[in-house]
């Protein structure tokens, strides 16, 4: 998985209790047409047999390491041992249960270095699987390339393990925030608001979807992802730039709010409720 003629991809795959997925997800690397790449594995004490399906895969690769959590440290900070770890210019952060398409690195790389230095991180649609592989059909159909921020505020569009990120948007960001329990919605808006987007509108990520995934998890009672969704609507709060932003903002409370209540976070919706009458009065 190496070559010197081209610049370094880290490939971070996060890997808890996916004992059955990793070794597929670890060959969609291998399989990459695109030769540069380190691939680095961090398990994060998974429970299951990962960590020896694991270290039957190594001994046969090279440019690989592995990191073991002692305890379990969720996504954002053992993505960050991870990123702390690689030192490619380009980074994907792959979790153990998804597989990347092989001409997704080639790609990427392609267009990221075809575009201007405002142009940040590349992403594509992503085909969803079951836990067996089978086709559930495509996430998003429609790709939008540029400055995306203001959309991304209103929708999700993006999956997180479609992206390829340049490694100085990450430094530049401090890597994921640790004190939030999932990534991706907090990464695109800081990022979307420094940076330029660039798409491929052909899928070159599969998605595996299983009932313990974190989007399943989004919107349940108790959940520790509806607080980190409120923080990220605080940030978006002080980022946004105009009257257009907020707009956009408050159809993102409104829409939360709705899950805060369903979900019986009587809190979280008098914070939400607080925060759309901030951002009303502030250009309305």
């Amino acid at each position: 998985m190496s070559s010197n003629n081209s610049p370094l991809v880290s490939v971070i795959c996060l890997c808890y209790n996916h004992a059955d997925y990793v070794s597929e997800a670890i060959q969609s690397v291998i399989d990459q047409t695109y030769q540069n790449i380190e691939l680095i594995i961090v398990d994060d004490a998974s429970t299951d047999h990962s960590v020896k399906v694991i270290e039957g895969l190594i001994a046969k690769l090279d440019n690989t390491q592995t990191i073991y959590n002692s305890h379990n440290l969720g996504n954002c900070k053992s993505f960050n041992i991870g990123l702390k770890a690689s030192k490619g210019k380009y980074v994907i952060d792959l979790a153990a249960d998804d597989l990347l398409h092989p001409e997704r690195i080639a790609i990427g790389i392609k267009k990221l270095q075809e575009s201007t230095e405002e142009y940040g991180v590349h992403y594509s649609p992503i085909v969803r699987i079951d836990q067996n592989g089978s086709d559930l059909g495509n996430h998003l159909t429609q790709t939008y390339d540029g400055d995306i921020y203001k959309l991304l505020i209103e929708k999700f569009i993006i999956s997180a393990p479609s992206m390829m990120i340049k490694r100085t948007v990450l430094q530049d960001l401090n890597g994921y925030d640790e004190q939030l329990s999932y990534e991706d919605y907090d990464f695109w808006i800081r990022s979307s608001r420094k940076y330029l987007y660039a798409s491929n509108p052909e899928s070159l990520t599969y998605k595996r979807e299983l009932q313990s995934g974190l989007a399943k998890k989004q919107y349940r009672i108790l959940s520790k992802h509806l607080t980190t969704t409120y923080k990220v609507c605080k940030k978006i709060f002080n980022l946004n730039q105009n009257k257009s932003e907020d707009t956009a903002l408050l159809r993102r409370l409104k829409y939360e709010l709705k899950h805060t209540v369903l979900n019986f976070r009587l809190d979280l919706s008098l914070l939400y409720c607080l925060l759309y009458i901030k951002t009303k009065l502030r250009r309305f």
